[in-house]
């Protein structure tokens, strides 16, 4: 029998907001148009089907303003050349980043990517990776199919180092922050100094009220996999799971029914001096085969 159990940890992070510079260097935007061009015409031969771009990380997982701006880029000159409505809006994708407490960063677990990009109505996605290469930037992008992962085109972009790629390679993206809160989210690898900050705040820890477990994946099932799936959650005043936030993946499809059902948790809130106070916790979710 396959089950999950659910630990929670105490974690926290800050998020930094910096505003995208609206333009871009023509060689830049030029690069992209081409892909653009392939990728139209690929999707062209197969029905015209609704495509959404998703923003682009760095090697390190996280969203640059420049990883925004090119994602953004590309959605638009796929606008201009495919039928119309066939280019998810990139608002209404991350809308549904926010309806579901995440943010823009998650989104390079592919299974999550391929869930949101899926409730848009897209049946396909364009992904991408973007490295720092000799002073110059490169942008790796693999057109792929929602819901069995084809691989339907793979295209790289030079991007060139300019003073202006450079900053906005360094900037994160422009994203609204979390809920201020009196304990934050800490890294993985610290969590094991969490309950010491929680009493040094002096505050309680959440607790869980109702916290059903998440529904085993075909996929997991299939691989007989057993593992954990670890995220930053923000707990509010009211006890609601308000920010979720991947931090160790499991796979399998097993992080999307996870966050799914975090969304409907309900927390006996964490108390600072007699009030309820939102803070972030680290919550494991582990996948067992018996």
């Amino acid at each position: 029998m396959l089950t999950s159990r659910v630990v929670l940890v105490l974690a926290a992070s800050s998020i930094t907001v910096l505003s995208v510079c609206p333009k871009c260097p023509a060689q830049e935007l030029h690069s992209v148009d081409k892909v653009a061009d392939r990728i139209a015409q690929k999707l062209q031969k197969k029905k015209n089907e609704k495509v959404v771009v998703i923003d682009f990380p760095s090697a390190d997982g996280k969203i640059s303003a420049l990883g925004e701006l090119l994602s953004n880029q590309l959605s638009v000159a796929l606008t201009q050349r495919m039928m119309a409505g066939n280019v998810v809006e990139r608002t209404q994708l991350k809308a549904r980043l926010r309806t579901n407490g995440l943010s823009p960063a998650d989104l390079r677990d592919r299974d999550i990517a391929s869930w949101l990009g899926g409730e848009t109505g897209a049946r396909a996605m364009v992904v991408g990776l973007l490295t720092a290469r000799g002073g110059q930037f490169l942008l790796s992008l693999e057109l792929v199919r929602i819901g069995d992962s084809q691989r339907l085109l793979e295209a790289k972009v030079d991007i060139p180092g300019t003073d202006e790629t450079t900053a906005l390679a360094d900037r994160p993206m422009d994203w609204p922050p979390q809920l201020d809160v009196v304990v934050a989210c800490l890294t993985s690898e610290r969590s094991n100094q969490t309950v010491a900050i929680f009493k040094a705040a002096g505050v309680t820890v959440p607790a869980c009220s109702y916290c059903p477990q998440p529904s085993y994946t075909e996929a997991a099932r299939s691989a007989k996999y057993q593992g954990t799936a670890k995220f930053n959650v923000v707990v509010d005043e009211n006890g609601h799971a308000s920010s979720i936030s991947l931090v160790d993946p499991a796979g399998h499809g097993l992080d999307v029914e996870a966050i799914k059902v975090i969304r409907t948790w309900r927390f006996k809130p964490a108390i600072k001096e007699g009030k309820p106070v939102a803070v972030c916790v680290m919550v494991e979710v582990s996948f067992k085969l018996f």
